[in-house]
């Protein structure tokens, strides 16, 4: 991750086409891979964009199962 590439939960949401909080809450769940500096999590937009394509069945199955996505 670079810092050109970085992404704050705003950007990240709006990228997205999600709420900051569903960001924030798939950062710290670790279904969206991310970087927590201070109290401010971070991602980029690869990782926006894999996270979106692994499908949110996917992702509740996994969180389900207890496995993570990533």
């Amino acid at each position: 991750m670079s810092l050109e590439d970085i992404l704050d939960t705003q950007e990240a949401a709006d990228l997205a086409g999600k709420t900051p909080e569903a960001i924030r809450k798939a950062l710290q769940r670790g279904s969206l891979r991310g970087r927590q500096l201070g109290r401010q999590w971070v991602t980029d937009a690869d990782e926006v964009a894999a996270w979106l394509a692994w499908g949110p069945v996917q992702r509740r199955n996994a969180k389900r199962s207890g496995h993570r996505t990533r």
